[in-house]
């Protein structure tokens, strides 16, 4: 499941995005323990964060922390991220 962060602000942002995504089988989430409940139910979820700015990787420092933890523990997971692209000219 990709995840654009391009119009995420804040974690409300990004619960709603979550839920507005077709593959998310998982419950209601508003925080970040319910969040990391519904991922170990989902195991075989494939998560893909694109287009995080580098304020973005402070804002969601807990967040990245935890989802690199489950992938290390959850054998199905899988957990990347990536910076937004600029142009170089």
């Amino acid at each position: 499941m990709r995840i654009d962060f391009s119009n995420i602000g804040d974690y409300e942002d990004f619960y709603s995005e979550i839920a507005g995504k077709q593959e998310w089988a998982g419950g209601f989430i508003n925080d970040l323990k319910t969040f990391m409940e519904e991922i170990k139910k989902n195991e075989h979820l494939q998560l893909e964060f694109i287009n995080m700015s580098v304020s973005q990787l402070e804002d969601f420092e807990e967040l990245l922390e935890m989802l690199d933890d489950l992938s290390s523990e959850l054998s199905n997971f899988a957990f990347t991220y990536r910076l937004e692209q600029f142009d170089s000219e």
